[in-house]
């Protein structure tokens, strides 16, 4: 059974280096910013998301498991952030085996995890 457990403090930095280095990758795919000035944004746009990292109010991070001793498969995150008078819901997720996503994305999203810690199988 599939499972999610609060993501361990220390290991916030490794996840935030992943995050932030693909959301880079994903903005100059896109076309949105240049490839020199890239890491550089990604990390602002973090830092203003998660000022206060993974003690942040109002943000929360899991592990995706397919059991409790499991290797970890991806992450959630949730939050909540400010725009006005109102609050908005920030949900982002990544999974990073067929057994969890199938198809182009699970490659995809495989080949990223390859550069996260061999602690976290």
């Amino acid at each position: 059974m599939t499972v999610l457990e609060p993501m361990p403090p220390e290991r916030f930095d490794a996840f935030a280096d992943v995050s932030i280095a693909s959301h880079a990758a994903d903005n100059v795919g896109s076309g949105r910013w240049r490839e020199h000035e890239s890491e550089t944004l990604a990390r602002a746009e973090f830092g203003r998301l998660l000022p206060q990292k993974a003690a942040t109010p109002e943000h929360h991070f899991y592990e995706i498991k397919p059991h409790p001793s499991g290797p970890v498969l991806g992450f959630v995150w949730l939050g909540s952030l400010p725009r006005g008078n109102v609050r908005v819901a920030l949900f982002s997720s990544s999974s990073f085996t067929q057994s969890i996503v199938g198809g182009a994305m699970a490659e995809q999203r495989c080949s990223k995890w390859r550069s996260w810690p061999k602690s976290w199988a």
